[in-house]
């Protein structure tokens, strides 16, 4: 397992999967901003995520951008630069979807006492990278956020100190409460990620 704090990571082949300590979930008070582990699940574990999101049973619901939402900005002339499929797995607590099992595992080594959204999104591709803008997801100091990354595709996740985090498949990135992030697309095709909030 690699662990990369404040360090641009480069793409990283699958590898074999070992036990986290449960310090690496429950991030302390005086963390840096975010917290890369790559490798995060089983191969086979990140494979079956992967397969489940393309198989063209999921279904994907058309969403606002966050951050449009927060700032009232409109679609930009009705592309794919601002838009954003998702499905929700996890809602308060509750399985709301019947796709949930491949992702158990992930949800597994959250120790989440109590789950508030699991949400698998899509960002279809587009011609040059975009970013969706800067928001917080939750803002409570009690609420963890996570994302974890599908697959590999040249999209991020951007942290306000101009801070990029690749997406590699099989990564999870942890950042810490009330990190100011955007997400982007991808000029090499879907990005997947699923967004993680839990307390």
């Amino acid at each position: 397992m690699k662990i990369k704090t404040h360090v641009k990571s480069q793409r990283c082949p699958l590898g074999k999967w070992e036990a986290i300590t449960q310090d690496k979930i429950n991030m302390p008070d005086n963390i840096a901003d975010y917290e890369i582990i790559d490798n995060f699940l089983e191969l086979q574990e990140s494979v079956d995520i992967y397969n489940m999101c393309i198989n063209g049973k999921v279904p994907y619901y058309y969403g606002i951008i966050l951050a449009d939402i927060l700032t009232n900005r409109s679609q930009v002339n009705n592309t794919f630069s601002r838009a954003c499929f998702t499905h929700t797995l996890v809602s308060n607590n509750k399985e709301v979807s019947d796709f949930v099992k491949p992702v158990k595992p992930l949800l597994d080594k959250l120790n989440a006492t109590h789950l508030i959204r699991a949400r698998i999104n899509c960002y279809p591709p587009t011609h040059l990278i975009f970013e969706h803008g800067f928001h917080i997801d939750f803002e409570s100091d009690e609420i963890k956020t996570a994302i974890y990354y599908i697959n590999t595709n040249d999209g991020y996740t951007k942290l306000k100190n101009n801070v990029k985090i690749e997406s590699v498949q099989n990564r999870f990135a942890l950042l810490k409460n009330q990190t100011a992030h955007t997400s982007s697309t991808s000029t090499t095709g879907y990005r997947f990620i699923i967004n993680l909030n839990w307390i």
